[in-house]
């Protein structure tokens, strides 16, 4: 019983530590500062999916990581659109959504 106990304890430490590690990072990149020095200007083309326009704003420079922006967007189902915009000075992810 003794041992069981121990590594239940252990396995359910380990999962609390992961999570905390895990939220710890997310919620430093939502808040992190993007700093647009020069002026960055994006066309999202009606109709484009969610994996081109990350892809499209990773390539621009707007945003450092488009798989992370790819997989909070979709999970928050972050409603995107099209149009013209100009990126320059300092954003958040939540900025740019």
């Amino acid at each position: 019983m003794g041992k069981i106990f121990k590594i239940s304890l252990s396995i359910l430490l380990l999962l609390g530590i992961i999570l905390g590690v895990s939220y710890y990072y997310i919620d430093n990149k939502l808040h992190e500062k993007i700093i647009i020095s020069q002026k960055k200007e994006v066309f999202i083309e009606k109709g484009s999916s969610l994996k081109k326009i990350s892809q499209l704003l990773e390539e621009k420079g707007v945003i450092k990581n488009k798989n992370f922006f790819y997989f909070y967007a979709r999970f928050k189902k972050v409603p995107l659109k099209s149009g013209f915009y100009i990126f320059q000075g300092e954003y958040t992810i939540y900025q740019i959504w």
